[in-house]
């Protein structure tokens, strides 16, 4: 399935695990950015403002070792509503602003010359790249 117009063409069957849990997607900041999305970590801190809560020990001691995906893993298992609470949030950290200079532009992916910018991909490397 392509999301935009000479986007990857990405499998249904990573798409079924995403929605299964299965997989998480980390997608590049350097075309978010001049939307005004958040990097991983202000996305947790954001996530953590509109949550209305704060750190326990064990989620700060994640979260200052850059261990985001389990920071929000971690929050999701102690929040009332769990996964959904969390996610409700996300969707709104992750709303763009569209108006912005720039936010709509896209640059091209690596991947489109090979992993090495050479044309030539190392063995056991990805094609596709998610931003």
């Amino acid at each position: 399935m392509q999301f935009i117009t000479s986007g990857p063409d990405i499998p249904d069957e990573l798409l079924q695990a995403h929605e299964d849990g299965r997989v998480v997607f980390f997608c590049g900041a350097g075309i978010s950015y001049p939307a005004g999305l958040p990097g991983f970590k202000g996305l947790v801190e954001d996530i953590y403002r509109l949550n209305g809560t704060v750190f326990s020990d064990i989620e700060k001691d994640a979260f200052e070792r850059g261990q985001f995906d389990a920071t929000l893993d971690l929050l999701e298992r102690r929040l009332p509503g769990q996964r959904l609470a969390v996610r409700s949030k996300l969707a709104k950290a992750l709303k763009p602003k569209l108006r912005r200079k720039g936010a709509t532009g896209t640059k091209a992916a690596p991947t489109e010359k090979g992993s090495n910018g050479k044309g030539v991909r190392k063995r056991g490397q990805s094609r596709m790249a998610l931003t």
